[in-house]
């Protein structure tokens, strides 16, 4: 029997205490709230910060609410320093062979949302795991720093964060850094 399913790698946590979780959005109706809504912007305007600048990204920002948290965003001192800097980087890891596959920025690739169906075998067992990192810098001594922004209501942490170490382990297999740094950006309405 072959069960379609989608996720991303920020599920991970909720799926470790409860696998059978997995399949709750394929059978829940799966409607957009205003705060993935607005967490959605708030990415878009971190994305366009980096690459285009604050100023030209707070004029891509339509609505008036969203635009006041982003004028307090400071993403200057992530960005010294650094000689590469990427955002959206989607991975996907195939658990049977081990390796890891790169899709460079999502946003350019025309994917509608950040999920993709996983593989499951005759015997129903997750076959790919998938996911979106917000940024990744790499200095000039080949060091990695991941970030993930989180701008929902509460704070998540970065300590044992099954997202950050599923991003980390991405890039140790396709790059071998010397060192990893992971991190959660935490952008709160206050």
């Amino acid at each position: 029997m072959l069960i379609k399913v989608q996720i991303t790698a920020s599920q991970l946590a909720r799926i470790s205490i409860c696998p059978a979780s997995a399949v709750l959005p394929s059978v829940l109706n799966n409607e957009s709230s205003m705060a993935a809504y607005r967490g959605n912007v708030i990415h878009k305007f971190l994305e366009d910060y980096i690459h285009i600048g604050k100023q030209k990204a707070l004029e891509n920002i339509n609505e008036p609410e969203y635009k006041l948290t982003c004028e307090f965003i400071d993403l200057e001192p992530v960005l010294n320093g650094n000689k590469i800097i990427q955002t959206e980087i989607g991975f996907k890891y195939n658990i049977e062979t081990q390796k890891v596959v790169r899709i460079n920025n999502y946003r350019d690739k025309g994917v509608k949302d950040n999920s993709l169906e996983l593989k499951f075998n005759n015997n129903d067992i997750c076959q790919e795991i998938t996911g979106i990192c917000d940024i990744i810098t790499i200095s000039d001594n080949g060091e990695y720093t991941i970030l993930d922004y989180k701008s929902g209501f509460e704070r998540v942490s970065a300590n044992n964060n099954y997202q950050l170490m599923f991003f980390a382990m991405c890039c140790y297999l396709l790059n071998t850094p010397t060192k990893i740094t992971a991190g959660i950006v935490t952008l709160l309405e206050n």
